[in-house]
């Protein structure tokens, strides 16, 4: 009898053991959970940042484009002015 009592307590024990290395692994595995969560987030806020600074990088490109054109207007306009003056001369 008290050789099946001590069996069975080791048995418990090991099974104890076993509940205890499983409740860690959970607690692990949940702390990966949370940490994965939160670097999603970040990914998310990042491509978001990342898509607004594309459009304003394009609205960049489109006003610098119109300005070029402007300006290569204007010095054709000056040009224009200063060839006719040095005919008129």
């Amino acid at each position: 009898m008290i050789k099946y009592i001590e069996v069975q307590l080791k048995d418990l024990m090991n099974m104890n053991e076993k509940n205890q290395n499983q409740e860690d692994l959970l607690n692990s595995l949940q702390t990966m959970e949370e940490e994965i969560n939160i670097l999603k987030e970040q990914n998310e806020n990042n491509c978001r940042t990342l898509a607004s600074q594309h459009k304003q990088l394009q609205k960049f490109v489109e006003d610098a484009k119109i300005n070029s054109i402007t300006m290569n207007q204007f010095m054709s306009k000056f040009e224009v002015k200063r060839e006719k003056q040095n005919d008129q001369e």
